[in-house]
């Protein structure tokens, strides 16, 4: 959007390609991608990652730090990956351990941030 002059966000900051992400420092941090489909091949994977250097998709992580920055508010945060892109293949999913491990990521946040 950047090179194309179309801010995704113009108010209050003009917000192109990057969205801010001020809260929840994890020791791992990655760029995420929005795509309007899952990918569903690794091939499509490659392209989107050699294009635009993002680890993973993410629709829901954008909408929600637009929003904030619309009413400036700082986000962040905590996404446990289930599944790389692949050849689409449900077997493989980890969404249990996916879960328990954004859930521990916000639990040792909220243990070093409250008063």
């Amino acid at each position: 959007m950047k090179a194309l002059g179309f801010p995704v966000v113009a108010e209050p900051t003009r917000l192109y390609n990057e969205l801010p992400m001020q809260l929840f420092p994890a020791a791992r941090r990655v760029k995420f991608v929005t795509v309007s489909t899952c990918t569903g091949t690794f091939e499509a994977a490659e392209a989107i990652q050699g294009r635009t250097g993002g680890a993973i998709e993410n629709m829901e992580g954008a909408a929600v730090a637009h929003v904030a920055n619309m009413h400036r508010l700082p986000v962040g945060e905590i996404r446990g990956v289930s599944n790389m892109v692949t050849n689409r293949d449900t077997r493989t999913w980890q969404l249990k351990e996916a879960a328990a491990a954004a859930q521990e990521e916000l639990l040792k946040w909220l243990a070093t941030s409250s008063p």
